[in-house]
């Protein structure tokens, strides 16, 4: 079959032809000349900034969150049964030991007392009666001019009463003990809270805490600390024969307050828990703070910082300098000679935005600062500037 070129036909689908193929063509040829000029620019060395890992000496610390507790704190409950008839403070008072908090309806208390002392007083007058017979048994009985049943029985009189003076005096010793705790008066100075029972209920000792007084100053924090902290801790501690252990002048207990402020004074260890606890893997400590002005209250939560005021030198990374794998963790990338290298790393903790690095590089290796993105496995070709941080540039600008 011939085809004839000549006709108007055959050039209009000539015509349609190049106008479908022509675009075709040209975006193919294009995507070819891009691809030709990536190979090419994939071929080149990428520029890379690097430094070498900070030596550096730093104060290391260990934060935790801590529980406020008064250092002393005392539960105010009734010991006798009654009608609260008096209150003697206002709630969240300032209290001193010894001074009066409640009264319970006294009178039937000091009606048993006032019956207590009547009888002790009869019994005296009987007991002091037989004594006398007794003494008159006994010379009778001395001169044979009674039998011995005579004097015996005045010795079992005279016993007799004396056991029944001795019950009366420990019923009067009651009663008195009774009549004094419907006075209940503050066993220590402190702050007392809120009182649990209004005046006119009938309270008894199993009426639970009436109410609860705390000190003031000093205050206690309690606060856990992780296993593995605890064990570099211990470094630190002194301990004395028969005494809790404390922590040397080396160490600061620092405490960060709800409006984002720092305690001034700093805290001393009283007491370290002897196990770890299993749930949470932590080791609880409690320290001691000075509370002149109260700004530490019994249950709110505070930030602890544990400050090793010894300097400990460390090498640092930038964490940006940093990447992660799932089945290595933390790596970076070096240059050596002229080539990239992958070294997986072991990072303790963060540092001013730098990582603590434990293990896996040299103070001599230079790692990649910046221009990561563009390294994609190890022995790749890279040039190499000086890593300049922003902090340096923008003082340079």
């Amino acid at each position: 079959m011939k085809i004839d070129f000549k006709s108007k036909q055959t050039k209009t689908i000539i015509i349609i032809l190049c106008v479908i193929l022509i675009p075709i063509l040209f975006n193919q040829a294009k995507s070819l000349i891009a691809g030709i000029k990536y190979s090419i620019m994939m071929s080149q060395p990428k520029t890379v900034e690097v430094a070498k890992p900070i030596s550096k000496e730093i104060y290391p610390e260990y934060n935790t969150t801590g529980r406020i507790e008064a250092h002393k704190s005392v539960d105010i409950i009734a010991r006798v049964s009654g009608w609260l008839q008096e209150r003697y403070f206002q709630e969240g008072d300032t209290v001193k030991k010894g001074q009066k908090l409640f009264l319970i309806e006294p009178d039937e208390y000091a009606l048993a007392a006032k019956s207590a002392r009547a009888t002790v007083n009869e019994n005296t007058a009987v007991y002091k009666n037989s004594e006398v017979d007794l003494k008159r048994a006994t010379e009778l009985f001395k001169e044979d001019l009674v039998s011995r049943e005579y004097y015996d029985n005045a010795l079992t009189d005279r016993n007799k009463y004396r056991a029944a003076l001795d019950g009366s005096v420990a019923e009067l010793k009651k009663a008195n003990l009774n009549l004094s705790y419907t006075n209940i008066t503050s066993p220590m100075d402190g702050r007392i809270g809120k009182a649990n029972v209004s005046v006119g209920n009938y309270v008894t000792p199993s009426s639970g805490v009436i109410a609860q007084i705390y000190t003031t100053n000093p205050m206690k924090v309690i606060f856990p600390v992780k296993s593995g902290d605890y064990i570099e801790l211990k470094k630190y501690f002194k301990e004395k024969k028969n005494e809790n252990p404390s922590l040397d002048n080396s160490v600061s207990i620092i405490l960060g307050l709800a409006d984002g402020t720092t305690y001034e004074k700093e805290g001393k260890i009283e007491f370290v828990d002897n196990k770890v606890d299993e749930t949470t893997g932590t080791v609880t400590l409690r320290a001691v703070f000075e509370n002149p002005d109260e700004l530490l209250v019994p249950g709110d939560y505070v930030n602890v910082t544990i400050r090793i005021n010894k300097a400990m030198p460390v090498m640092l990374i930038p964490q940006s300098a940093t990447k992660t794998d799932v089945g290595t963790g933390y790596y970076v990338w070096v240059v050596k000679d002229g080539k990239t290298l992958k070294k997986d790393i072991v990072v303790n903790e963060n540092y001013d935005n730098n990582w603590i690095v434990e293990s896996g590089l040299d103070y001599n290796d230079e790692v990649i600062m910046k221009g990561i993105q563009n390294i994609y496995k190890s022995g790749q070709p890279v040039k190499t500037t000086k890593y300049v941080p922003e902090k340096e540039t923008k003082k340079k600008n």
